[in-house]
């Protein structure tokens, strides 16, 4: 009633009589639809929510506890009575198992328990049926019914399986596992071999295997098992006989060999018959078969005996197998395939032996002897080099071997073999094809000796690779470049740098670049012919160029110059690796140049500058005299050359070998290589840090496209400088490698000491020019030059500015002032006459303007006591633009100033008898007339010159002299001559802007550098020196083939052109001519690869005869105008 189940009104239940009630619930949803359960319920006082437990469960708990007679009050206490109650307990009103006691169903499944309640007055008692619920129990055992099996039976039985568990009729699976479980498997209960598998007990004689047995209820138990296997008898499968199955030819019974039996069974015996065709000639005798003793092997008649041979073991399974026997005779030849073999390679094959021998199957060895047998062996018939050792052809080109071969019966046959070594232009991983070692001769040029790598810094010889045995054949050095695929030899290991070895890496293109650029660089000055090979398991490059990420100990790289060990050349002699991060794609090509230049020029037998007992001067410690010094490094000062990839801060370093590397590598292996052998322009307009070399041809430095002020020393050996600050330089001040500090200068031109240059172009700032020996050709250009020792046939043109012209002899071709800076005031380009020249009589006279031309001053204040004898014509051959109004009458007057300073009192002015006087009274305004000069005009009152006041002035004719002063003497020996030597001292006259020392002694002339006048070139004869009559009327040069530079455009081109006057006089009126054949070298960063500019300037000189013809424009002048070729570096140049 109201979803409550109640006994109905009036009815009541004895729990005496019936103490349980089953009752059938239905219930019925609206639709009609009904749902039925059947109920038991207990009737009694004392009741309880559950009347079931699980078996195995320890401490179950059974049911809540509860009265419902009203006569029980207060606190109730429960007891339980009854079979196995005392398994039971009540607490906190909850009737559970002891926690001690679990049920099990299998050995009781119920319980019969009355529980009393009682509340200390009144007590009830109700008796109740409890069930134990069963669950699954694991299985406690497995058994197998047998524990061996008979070898060789596929899919044999062992036993069958048999698992204990106490759930009765429940079902089992089983798994094998462990050593050899995978031959095993359960079928039907039993435990057997697979079908495919029979067990072998010569193999393995028993199996250990974990069986596990899984019940319906997944639960499971193990147990290790061991299967044996039973040894059966096992057939013999074969025959061995020892050795080959011959008898030698003559001997009587011979004994082939000795017999045994092929058996699984390790303990079998066995017994051996003979049948066969010849059974009757052999027997067995001890386990040997062999001829009967009453049997002679005699080849001619019979050459081979057939037999079968049967073996029987003890039970009963027997094998047979057919021989044929030889009767062996001696080989009767021996050749070899190949005669040759390449040097180099570790262990390398020559060739195999073929032998003949009448015996198909005959066997042999080989004996060498000789004297080079040492380095040959024979292994399987094939001659080889020795293992661990090569061949050198350079060493030795042609090997004598003997070779004796022994058959199978001792019979032998010898023969002599010749092993002609192949040259290769290349290594293998093993070993390096060129040799290095100390035998260079030590130089007597300190610049060179302090390069040259000797043995423990001292020695008779340094380092150099060896020729090869034909002096007449250039020296071929191969290079490769390693990557992460190369093979390093066994032999690869210098002790300590494996790491770095062992993480080799892969190069870019910008890098590969990079090295052929710096190969080409040391081959172009060295004469080695550098050849790129690739680097693979068969070949590699005498020297291996290596990136790598691993540890290099602070260094940016190395190469493995065999140093220490004298004549150690290993797999890594003269390879050379550096840091992964030089490579372009990587850090950029700052570094990646220089160091490459550096390690090669180590591999080839170059030093540092600071090796060898610091025999370097502080001077040469540089990389600008040397890429071997760790100084010399520059970064830009600015942002001017920013156009050309540089900004202020950023490294400038030489990328090429310099002047005293070139010096030294042609020392050590004495070779000269021609170099640009035709006429070459070497232009160049921006930042620049490199050596010219170049061995013939009338050869031009073109750096007109500067506005800095540059110091260009045409003497070889010698160093220039572009600019005076434009680079923060490491200047050294001793000859350690760490003896330096930051200077400003410029960026370096060097040109190499055998180089000749003989002409220049210079740009627009104030230059220093220092002529060499040769018949130079100087344009200064814009800005105020000094251009010194001027000597035999140079020709210098000083352009605008203020110009001094320092002339060593007076046989120069032409000094041309050029065009002053202003139009009233002149210029003022000055004469220098600071040489060495006889008497000390400087004949201005001698000259015309086709020699000396555009010049306002004269110096001859050397402190020597110098005549200068002048005229009127002289002066005006001088075309001089320096005008002034000297005498106020309103007219401009040329003058020209003669500086004889402190050496007024010595020096003597020599006129022409022509009406020149001195002009006294004249106003000083240091405008027109200034202080301390006395003022000569010539008769017409039109040209003048000054001199400082105090020199003696002399008019000379055929009737004698006229002083035309107070200081002269008119007498027979002028005052000149009484005052030589006065004024020796010690200038140092190759600095600019100082006068040049004098000797009155011509004989005592000892000029510091090639001075170029008449005395020094006697005897030497310069490279491509010519007069200046030889020069053409349009001087372009002509160049053709390779320089030091990287790429350049190889052609020339020869067009002819027809003046007429008019055209000609343009050409001289321009002092710079416009020619689209001349490029400039353009210095551009961070890449390998060459490129030029556009800017496009030349010069044209001419000689003073062409010049004076086309002056007087006598006829019309056919020119030939040879078109230039076009040179320009790269970052590397």
């Amino acid at each position: 009633m109201d979803g409550v189940l109640k006994l109905k009104s009036g009815i009541t239940i004895d729990s005496l009589t019936e103490p349980r009630v089953t009752v059938i619930v239905t219930t019925t949803d609206k639709g009609g639809l009904t749902y039925q359960e059947e109920f038991t319920l207990s009737v009694g006082t004392v009741q309880i929510t559950g009347l079931q437990f699980e078996e195995n469960k320890a401490g179950a708990i059974i049911g809540d506890l509860s009265v419902i007679d009203s006569d029980l009050s207060g606190d109730i206490t429960y007891t339980i009575s009854g079979e196995g109650s005392e398994n039971f307990e009540v607490v906190n009103g909850q009737l559970k198992l002891i926690d001690s006691y679990s049920a099990n169903f299998e050995v009781l499944n119920s319980y019969e328990i009355t529980i009393t309640a009682s509340d200390g007055t009144n007590e009830e008692s109700t008796t109740y049926p409890f069930n134990v619920v069963d669950v699954n129990d694991a299985p406690t055992s497995v058994s197998l019914s047998a524990s061996a099996i008979d070898e060789n039976q596929f899919g044999g039985i062992v036993g069958s399986l048999t698992t204990a568990d106490e759930d009765s009729g429940d079902t089992h699976t089983y798994t094998i596992s462990g050593d050899g479980s995978e031959y095993f498997e359960v079928v039907n209960g039993q435990l057997k071999l697979k079908d495919n598998f029979a067990a072998n007990y010569e193999d393995k004689n028993t199996y250990t295997l974990t069986l596990t047995s899984t019940d319906s209820g997944g639960l499971s138990i193990s147990t290790d098992i061991t299967v044996n296997i039973n040894d059966i008898n096992d057939a013999p499968t074969g025959i061995d006989i020892t050795g080959s199955l011959f008898v030698n030819d003559g001997v009587t019974g011979g004994s082939v060999g000795v017999i045994s039996t092929i058996d699984e069974d390790a303990v079998d015996s066995h017994s051996y018959s003979i049948s066969g065709a010849d059974a009757s000639s052999f027997e067995i005798v001890n386990g040997t078969l062999k001829l009967k003793n009453t049997a002679t092997a005699v080849s001619s008649i019979q050459s081979t005996y057939e037999i079968s041979i049967t073996t029987t073991d003890k039970g009963g399974l027997s094998w047979s197998e057919d021989y044929t026997i030889e009767v062996n005779v001696a080989p009767t030849a021996v050749t070899l395939d190949s005669m040759d073999v390449d040097e180099s390679y570790i262990g390398a094959s020559v060739g195999a032996f073929l032998v003949f021998d009448p015996n198909a199957n005959d066997e042999f060895t080989y004996v060498l002897s000789g004297s080079d047998a040492a380095s040959f062996e024979v292994i399987d018939g094939v001659l080889k080099v020795k293992s661990g050792t090569w061949l050198d052809y350079e060493t030795k080109a042609t090997y004598t071997v003997t070779v004796t071969v022994i058959d199978q019966g001792g019979f032998s046959l010898q023969k002599t073999f010749n092993i002609d070594v192949n040259d290769v232009h290349y290594g293998n991983p093993y070993h390096t094809e060129v040799q290095s070692d100390f035998v260079a001769p030590i130089s007597d040029d300190p610049s060179v000796q302090a390069l040259q790598w000797t043995y423990g810094g001292d020695g008779e010889g340094s380092l150099i690779f060896v020729h090869d045995n034909d002096p007449n054949t250039p020296l071929v050095i191969t290079y490769s470049l390693i990557d992460s695929n190369s093979v390093l030899g066994d032999n690869y290991d210098d002790g300590y740098d494996q790491d770095v070895y062992d993480n080799r890496s892969d190069y870019s293109a910008e890098w590969e670049a990079m090295v052929v650029q710096a190969f080409e660089y040391w081959g172009e000055v060295s004469g080695i012919t550098f050849v790129r090979v690739d680097d693979n398991a068969n070949m590699c490059g005498d020297i291996r160029v290596g990136l790598s990420t691993g540890d290099f100990g602070g260094a940016g790289g190395w190469a493995n110059v065999p140093y220490y060990y004298q004549g150690e050349n290993n797999s890594t002699a003269n390879d050379i690796w550096i840091r992964q991060q030089y490579d372009p794609i990587v850090y950029g090509s700052v570094y990646g140049p220089l160091i490459l230049i550096h390690e090669i020029g180590h591999a080839i037998g170059l030093a540092h500058t600071h090796d060898n007992g610091y025999r370097s001067t502080a001077e040469e410690n540089t990389n600008i005299y040397s890429v071997m010094s760790y100084i010399g490094w520059g970064n830009f000062n600015n942002d001017d050359w920013i156009d050309f990839g540089y900004e202020a801060g950023d490294w400038f370093p030489a990328y090429q070998p310099m002047v005293n590397d070139i010096a030294a590598i042609q020392h050590l292996y004495g070779m000269r290589p021609m170099s640009n052998p035709g006429p070459t322009t070497y232009t160049f307009s921006g930042p620049v840090y490199t050596t010219i070399y170049d061995t013939q041809g009338i050869d031009t430095i073109d750096l007109s496209a500067y506005t800095i002020n540059t110091t260009l020393d045409l003497r070889p050996g010698s160093v220039s400088y572009i600019g005076t600050n434009e680079l923060d330089f490491e200047v050294p001040y001793g000859n350690r490698s760490w003896e330096w500090d930051w200077q400003d200068t410029g960026f370096p031109l060097t040109i190499e000491k055998g180089t000749i240059i003989e002409k220049a172009v210079l740009g627009s700032g104030d230059d220093i020019i220092f002529c060499n020996s040769a018949n130079n050709n100087i344009t200064c250009g814009f800005g105020n030059d000094d251009t010194y020792f001027i000597g035999t046939n140079d020709i210098v043109y000083g352009g605008n500015g203020y110009d001094n012209f320092f002339i060593d002899s007076f046989d120069f071709g032409l000094i041309d002032g050029g065009t002053g800076t202003s139009v009233a005031g002149g210029e003022g380009d000055s004469l220098y006459f600071f040489g060495v020249y006889a008497n000390q009589t400087i004949d201005l006279r001698s000259f015309t303007d086709f020699h000396i031309t555009g010049i306002e001053d004269i110096n001859i204040n050397d402190g020597k006591a110098t005549i200068l004898q002048i005229s009127e014509q002289a002066l005006r051959d001088l075309e001089g633009s320096y005008t002034r109004d000297i005498d106020g009458d309103g007219m401009l007057e040329i003058v020209h100033y003669i500086y004889t300073y402190d050496d007024a009192s010595i020096d003597e002015i020599q006129v022409n008898q022509e009406g020149w006087t001195l002009v006294e009274g004249l106003v000083v305004d240091d405008d027109n007339v200034y202080e301390g000069y006395d003022y000569y005009k010539s008769s017409d009152g039109t040209i003048w010159f000054a001199v400082n006041s105090g020199t003696s002035v002399v008019e000379i004719s055929a009737l004698g002299a006229k002083n035309l002063n107070t200081y002269s003497y008119d007498g027979s020996t002028p005052t000149a001559a009484y005052n030589k030597d006065i004024g020796d001292d010690d200038t140092d006259y190759s600095q600019p802007n100082q006068p040049r020392v004098v000797n009155d002694d011509y004989t005592e002339h000892k000029p510091v550098g090639p001075c170029g006048c008449k005395m020094c070139k006697t005897t030497n004869e310069i490279d491509g020196e010519q007069s200046k009559e030889d020069f053409p009327i349009v001087d372009l040069d002509q160049y053709e083939g390779p320089i030091v530079f990287p790429d350049i455009t190889d052609y020339k081109i020869q067009t002819t052109v027809a003046l007429d006057a008019t055209e000609l006089s343009n050409i001289l009126l321009e002092e710079l001519t416009e020619d689209t054949d001349l490029l400039y070298f353009d210095h551009l960063p961070d890449s390998p690869v060459s490129h030029n500019s556009s800017q496009i300037i030349s010069h044209n000189n001419l000689p003073k005869e062409q010049y004076e013809l086309l002056l007087n424009y006598e006829e019309i002048i056919h020119l030939e105008i040879l078109q230039e070729d076009l040179i320009y570096t790269s970052e590397l140049g």
